[in-house]
């Protein structure tokens, strides 16, 4: 099996811009609380909307379209 993402590292957490389709590296939000206003406001690095899904990490076996 393979990452989902192979342009990022194993293990990093990633995010999904909803606009464009561009997936890039981030912090992963506390689990015990909501996630900041910075975490969900933060800009794709491609196309600049606020358009990004909350994320997943980047392991093996997962299946993004499952």
């Amino acid at each position: 099996m393979s990452v989902p993402y192979p342009h990022i590292k194993t293990g990093a957490w990633v995010r999904t811009c909803q606009e464009c389709g561009h997936h890039q590296a981030d912090k992963k939000p506390h689990s015990d609380r909501e996630p900041s206003l910075a975490y969900c406001n933060r800009e794709c690095k491609k196309c600049k909307s606020e358009a990004l899904d909350y994320g997943q990490e980047n392991v093996e076996g997962y299946d993004e379209e499952a």
